[in-house]
């Protein structure tokens, strides 16, 4: 789905709320959805993992430098845009939390999870171990000027995510 980032941002603008706040509640309220039409509506929300940028301003490393916060995604409110605000109030707790920790601390624990998941992936271990999250939703920045390709204007990115053992979902948005 396309929704232009000026109206987006416009739209976040007169509810409050940020894009991703939007984004995260738009996934939630799909999500909460589909499963009531399959019946399978579950008690608990769900939570997402979501990578954030831990990138420095200005600085010269290469690379993502990301970490993952957890995200409730209040697929238990049924009102939706009491569901936005709920998901708006996880997202800014978790950043909070996130911010009251030293760079090295907020590092170490994105390698620790990462690497946790690579074990998990690797010996299928997710029939044993939960995961920390149903699944991860992630906004990646697309291009700052017009792409190209072999002449032909860009008109549209769309990502291929990339599922790990007992993930059962991965959803990223272009913005």
């Amino acid at each position: 789905q396309t929704l232009p980032l000026a109206q987006a941002k416009e739209i976040g603008a007169v509810l409050g709320h940020t894009v991703n706040d939007m984004f995260l509640a738009i996934c939630s309220t799909a999500l909460r959805r589909y499963l009531a039409e399959k019946g399978k509506t579950p008690e608990l929300s769900l939570t997402a993992t979501v990578p954030v940028s831990i990138q420095v301003q200005g600085a010269s490393q290469q690379g993502n430098q990301i970490t993952y916060i957890a995200v409730n995604l209040c697929t238990d409110v049924s009102d939706p845009l009491e569901r936005m605000s709920a998901i708006g109030r996880s997202a800014a707790a978790a950043k909070r939390d996130m911010a009251a920790l030293t760079r090295n601390a907020v590092q170490t624990l994105a390698v620790v999870a990462q690497g946790a998941a690579a074990l998990i992936n690797h010996f299928h271990l997710s029939d044993y171990v939960k995961p920390p999250a149903n699944l991860v939703l992630s906004n990646v920045p697309g291009p700052r000027e017009t792409l190209y390709l072999m002449g032909a204007k860009v008109i549209g990115s769309y990502p291929m995510s990339i599922l790990m053992d007992g993930q059962a979902l991965n959803i990223t948005l272009c913005s």
